[in-house]
């Protein structure tokens, strides 16, 4: 397995024995998916929640250009799954290795607006959500990603990027869209519980909001509600509409397949068109929060949420604030049929007071008519993998403690010394990366974690402990194991996220990380990272650097 899959084997060794299939009764997973699936929401129209600009639809003219189908076809990786009917990439480009075929069926499609009902036919694969074991044998803990025919992505993929360059977002919405979204959002996040504390004598009120299955429950109606509410071309939207008819669906068990299930509702987690309609039909949610006038003022800017695909914080400068957000939101769940999972919703205010500051001093806001939980000085909701705290902002995670747990399992698996190294360095440390460079450690803990991956290493090859580290750290080409050194990699992570985003297209990200504090926070990123002397011209303006040397890779 070593060899044959590397990466599950190491899945399977840092987290524990998870079952690779479901082993829920294919009984229980079919009728769960059945009441999921064929059961329509009751979408009572958008109402009073309207997006913004309206589309551009010039991107959407036109044939679709051979171009266009060997870009789509380039995009799609390799090893890319095929769908139900085993076509996969090779055989396309074996039939048809200029795409002109393939072109010409895709403006048939186009043209008449009719996709082949056989190509409908799709296949849902359950991947767990958490590693835990104990949470296996729970539906709820199986993500269903369903794929359709390789073609159909092909084409979806094609009208994606049509769609996305002619549908205005709100600057908000960071998730699926070529930004670093996730490094923004939680930037903002932790700028503004900063801003709060620092500069501002304003209240700061945030709530995290979870909806529950999101992307499974979401009608189809809503979907053409969302694309007609800004505009977009009506062939488009039949389009769209011919898309999600009649798509059927069977989940895969052991070593077969459910019966049909219809697929009536939700978009599909694995289909290059999902991303896009799935942000356009919560933009308008965000757009009434905005429009609200209820948001936090930064620097004359106001923020009312940030957003990441369905992950979603509201902000506010006051309590009676969030809990007008808080209507809207009940308000749109209501007529859309979406729903919000009360019990990973979560909220906190902080209030200035006296030279100092008082964290939820204040009572439950109310959501689907339940208090939300407060989140209290010595707890944390997780946002987008990190943790965020109201006193500390985004808290640093333990993460000695995880890493000494995977050597340990590492340790104790029946691998060669030279396969256990390769996967903590391959697969393990790769895994600190994320957090160490959002939560922001600093050299001493990122020197722990080095000393226990030098340590490990040194065991298990049977090296003395006094043995050069340089020999470890070195390049393989170089003689050395290229074991990568978490005190030089993270820093100059670090640096680099800053110098994207002070030069970010969002108006908000980009005030946070040119501020005076930004400021002096990059230059001491850039010299831990190893840079030399830099001489900052217009940073106001949007940051421009003249460095006498780039931190090393």
């Amino acid at each position: 397995m070593f060899r044959a899959d590397p990466a599950r084997l190491a899945e399977e060794i840092l987290d524990g024995a998870v079952p690779a299939r479901c082993q829920i009764s294919p009984h229980v997973i079919f009728r769960t998916f059945k009441t999921k699936w064929e059961e329509e929401p009751s979408f009572r129209g958008l109402g009073q929640f309207r997006a913004g600009e309206h589309a551009n639809n010039d991107y959407l003219a036109g044939l679709i250009s051979v171009e266009e189908v060997v870009l789509s076809l380039k995009q799609v990786a390799n090893g890319s799954a095929p769908g139900p009917d085993g076509i996969r990439k090779q055989d396309i480009l074996e039939w048809d290795p200029e795409c002109e075929a393939l072109t010409r069926m895709f403006n048939m499609w186009w043209v008449t607006g009719i996709v082949p009902k056989r190509l409908k036919i799709c296949q849902t694969t359950l991947l767990p959500k958490s590693p835990d074991p104990r949470m296996a044998m729970d539906i709820g803990n199986w993500r269903p990603i369903t794929i359709g025919s390789m073609i159909v992505r092909v084409f979806t993929r094609i009208l994606s990027k049509r769609l996305t360059l002619a549908s205005p977002l709100h600057p908000s919405q960071r998730g699926f869209r070529p930004t670093p979204g996730c490094s923004e959002n939680i930037e903002v996040l932790r700028g503004l519980i900063r801003h709060c504390k620092s500069e501002c004598c304003s209240p700061l009120a945030v709530v995290s909001i979870d909806f529950a299955q999101a992307f499974d429950s979401i009608s189809h109606e809503h979907l053409v509600a969302a694309l007609k509410g800004i505009g977009v071309d009506p062939h488009m939207v039949k389009m769209v509409q011919q898309l999600y008819m009649n798509n059927v669906t069977r989940v895969k068990i052991g070593g077969g397949n459910t019966p049909n299930i219809a697929l009536r509702v939700g978009v599909k987690q694995g289909d290059p068109l999902s991303p896009i309609l799935f942000n356009l039909a919560l933009d308008p949610l965000i757009h009434k929060v905005e429009q609200g006038g209820n948001g936090y003022c930064l620097e004359g800017r106001s923020v009312s949420s940030l957003a990441f695909a369905d992950d979603l914080v509201l902000v506010s400068g006051s309590w009676t604030g969030m809990a007008s957000h808080l209507t809207a939101l009940d308000s749109f769940c209501r007529v859309t049929g979406l729903k919000v999972n009360q019990r990973k919703c979560f909220g906190f205010l902080i209030r200035p007071f006296r030279g100092s500051y008082v964290i939820n001093n204040c009572p439950s806001w109310v959501l689907g008519g339940t208090d939300l939980q407060l989140t209290g000085l010595d707890d944390s909701f997780k946002y987008l993998g990190a943790q965020c705290n109201p006193w500390v902002g985004i808290a640093q995670p333990d993460q000695a403690s995880t890493l000494d747990m995977w050597v340990r399992r590492l340790a104790k698996s029946p691998l060669k010394p030279s396969q256990k190294v390769t996967l903590l360095n391959r697969h393990a440390i790769p895994r600190l990366h994320y957090l160490a460079d959002h939560a922001e450690l600093g050299l001493v803990k990122l020197n722990r974690l080095d000393g226990i991956v030098r340590k490990a290493v040194k065991t298990w090859l049977r090296l003395p402990q006094s043995t050069c580290d340089g020999l470890l750290y070195a390049r393989n080409r170089d003689g050395g194991l290229g074991i990568c050194k978490l005190a030089r990699q993270v820093p100059i992570t670090q640096a680099r996220r800053w110098l994207r985003l002070s030069i970010s297209s969002n108006d908000v990200v980009k005030t946070l990380a040119t501020s005076d504090w930004a400021k002096d926070h990059f230059r001491q990123l850039w010299l831990r990272a190893g840079g030399a002397l830099m001489i900052f011209h217009s940073w106001d303006c949007g940051t421009r650097t003249q460095m006498k040397t780039s931190p090393a890779c």
